[in-house]
């Protein structure tokens, strides 16, 4: 039975691991918190995830008592621990480079930058002035973003001058400590990432995935949808640019998440992860293709992976996210009636009277979800969104202290 060590799983994934350790998988995760239900899966070992020296020290210990045959992670802080155990133990896995470049947006820019490949200018600030320097030479208007954070948390376009300074503090507040602020060109047009599972360092492309935003100036994904509608000349593209992507950053394992923008002069590459998507995609990617990523990124993890077959897409499916208005909740209702719709997969409202609501800045400020398929990309969305409007989150004004007012 391969022995299989997964750097930090959570709450939302426990299921789907645990389907890894009923096909015959013996699991160990590591985590420093593990999420509820993880100690029904396996060994949990605790580990700072986001420390690579902790989480090698603790797999070689695993590693000495029962050998490990591979490791995985689920969450961005831990990918440079992964790499990390990887390279040290001699399994499948990245190099601690690539786990580097693939965590830190400035290391990834300068390796594509240095492969030439197409992407938005990029300047690094160590400071308010850097980043007001940086945006006068870019122009206007360009996006502030942490160097090394997720979830869209310290993203923010700014129109003007005016607008760096708190956009500055946005994304140094969500940064790790002595992590840089990223000043970059704003790139228009349709957003989308790529679905990929990588084995011996070659790129296997399952699913494009189509993003909608929320309103600017934050950049918090407010809906997805599988298969992305266009045309084969552009997904071609995509695919190319995928795979010179990985090659450029060293990737030669694991699940990636891959996001560009579809511009005039063709695809540009907006940033990388080095682990499978979240907001539900990997649920949408099931629903239409019927592979399971978190099963193939284990898969390529121990030495077992077969890659997809080439098919067409059964169908399309589509999540739409819940936004309610800031405030106090006072009620919620409309559950039960969203999930008796035709094609409707999934409702969910984590919102509960007396919780507050913040703006909407990041992807944890959305308070829930439908998922729909349907047999075009858009009847998924539209029956997504006839769902969303019978959910009905109310909430009292409040001011910054939540105090109504």
């Amino acid at each position: 039975m391969p022995r299989l060590l997964i750097l930090g799983v959570p709450a939302s994934a426990v299921a789907r691991v645990a389907a890894l350790r009923d096909g015959g998988t013996e699991l160990v995760v590591m985590d420093g918190k593990p999420a509820d239900g993880v100690e029904t899966i396996g060994e949990v070992v605790r580990a700072d995830l986001s420390d690579p020296a902790d989480c090698l020290l603790t797999a070689m210990r695993l590693h000495e008592r029962v050998p490990l045959d591979g490791v995985m992670t689920l969450t961005e802080w831990a990918v440079p621990s992964c790499a990390a155990i990887a390279q040290g133990l001699r399994l499948r896995g990245n190099t601690y480079d690539t786990g580097i470049s693939l965590r830190r947006k400035d290391e990834m820019r300068r390796r594509w930058a240095a492969a030439g490949l197409p992407q938005p200018e990029s300047i690094a600030a160590a400071s308010c002035d850097e980043a007001a320097e940086a945006a006068g030479r870019l122009g206007f208007p360009c996006v502030v973003k942490p160097a090394d954070a997720s979830a869209s948390e310290g993203v923010s376009l700014v129109e003007e001058l005016a607008g760096v300074p708190a956009a500055y503090e946005a994304a140094a507040r969500a940064a790790r400590p002595g992590r840089h602020v990223l000043v970059e060109e704003f790139v228009r047009g349709a957003e989308v990432s790529v679905e990929t599972v990588v084995c011996d360092a070659r790129p296997h492309v399952v699913a494009v995935t189509a993003k909608s935003l929320g309103p600017l100036p934050r950049f918090v994904e407010i809906g997805h949808l599988v298969p992305a509608p266009f045309d084969s000349t552009e997904r071609d593209d995509v695919v190319r640019l995928t795979a010179a992507a990985h090659a450029a950053l060293g990737c030669r394992y694991g699940v990636t998440h891959t996001e560009f923008k579809l511009t005039d002069r063709g695809p540009r590459l907006i940033e990388m992860a080095g682990r499978p998507a979240g907001d539900k995609i990997t649920t949408l990617v099931r629903l239409v293709y019927g592979v399971e990523l978190i099963a193939a990124a284990a898969a390529a993890a121990i030495g077992l992976f077969t890659p997809p077959a080439d098919h067409a897409a059964s169908g399309a499916a589509a999540i739409r996210f819940v936004c309610a208005a800031p405030g106090r909740v006072s009620r919620v209702t409309g559950l039960e009636e969203a999930r008796r719709l035709v094609g409707v997969e999934a409702v969910e409202v984590s919102a509960r009277p007396g919780d507050m609501v913040p703006p909407l800045h990041r992807s944890q400020d959305r308070q829930g979800y439908v998922i729909a398929t349907g047999v075009t990309g858009a009847q998924a969305q539209a029956r997504a969104a006839a769902a969303c409007r019978l959910l009905r989150i109310e909430t009292a004004a409040a001011d910054a202290w939540g105090s109504e007012t």
